[in-house]
């Protein structure tokens, strides 16, 4: 069998290619391979997470520390107490100068005014030199000012008194009046009642000793009256007070 065999040119070839390699191969360092390194994941930002707004404290919302008891009811402060109302009295006469009394005690003279005075009944006297003197009950008021006024110069007359008729035989009871429109008797019984003007009277006198009051109307009749006290005293108070006023109404003191 014939062998065929290659051209010079290509073995020339072969041999050159083969040294070129082997020489790269020779020229490289030994070295082992190393595992390349793969970079660690970079791992995402992550973003922060806003932290939330505090809500606004309300106005009336307070701070609490742990459990706190409910706060006590503050109680409104007093008032301040109104001034205690003082009495005040004012006495006043149509005559200047009269003398005041309170519960028998000279305490001055009209026009009279003070505040020394508790509230309540006071037994208030007037009187002046030429004049009827005056008492009069009074109630004094503790929140309101209280005013009497006395009136000296009038002529007042409001008198009565139990007396006993006598007849010629007999007799029978009633009551004697007197004020400003005359004199008159009111029997309890019979027809022996009358009425008679101030100024009509013709007789008008006691007699303390017989305890007898003795009474002519002018063209009427004649009375004769008694009492069953134990003296004259009423019938004696009961003249005086009239014959006042008549003297009066005359013009008289």
């Amino acid at each position: 069998m014939t062998s065929r065999r290659l051209p010079n040119g290509w073995i020339v070839l072969g041999g050159s290619v083969l040294a070129s390699f082997v020489w790269w191969m020779v020229s490289q360092p030994s070295r082992r391979a190393e595992p390349t390194a793969v970079p660690a994941a970079t791992p995402a930002a992550i973003e922060p997470t806003p932290a939330p707004t505090p809500a606004k404290p309300s106005a009336l919302a307070k701070p609490r520390v742990g459990k706190e008891a409910p706060a006590a009811p503050v109680a409104p402060e007093p008032a301040p107490a109104a001034p205690a109302a003082v009495p005040l009295l004012r006495v006043i006469g149509d005559v200047a100068g009269a003398d005041v009394f309170i519960d028998r005690t000279f305490v001055g003279k009209t026009p009279f005014e003070t505040r020394d005075i508790k509230a309540g009944g006071h037994q208030i006297n007037v009187s002046a030199e030429g004049f009827d003197g005056m008492s009069r009950h009074v109630e004094v008021s503790a929140g309101a000012p209280t005013e009497v006024t006395f009136s000296l110069k009038a002529v007042v007359l409001d008198m009565a008194v139990q007396v006993v008729h006598k007849h010629r035989l007999g007799s029978c009871e009633g009551r004697l009046s007197a004020d400003l429109a005359g004199v008159r008797y009111a029997p309890t019984g019979g027809d022996d009642a009358f009425h008679a003007p101030l100024a009509g009277l013709e007789t008008f006198a006691v007699d303390y000793r017989e305890k007898a009051l003795r009474l002519k109307v002018k063209g009427g009749k004649s009375f004769t009256f008694t009492t069953k006290a134990a003296n004259a005293d009423p019938l004696l108070v009961f003249h005086r007070d009239v014959e006042k006023a008549r003297r009066k109404l005359a013009g008289g003191a």
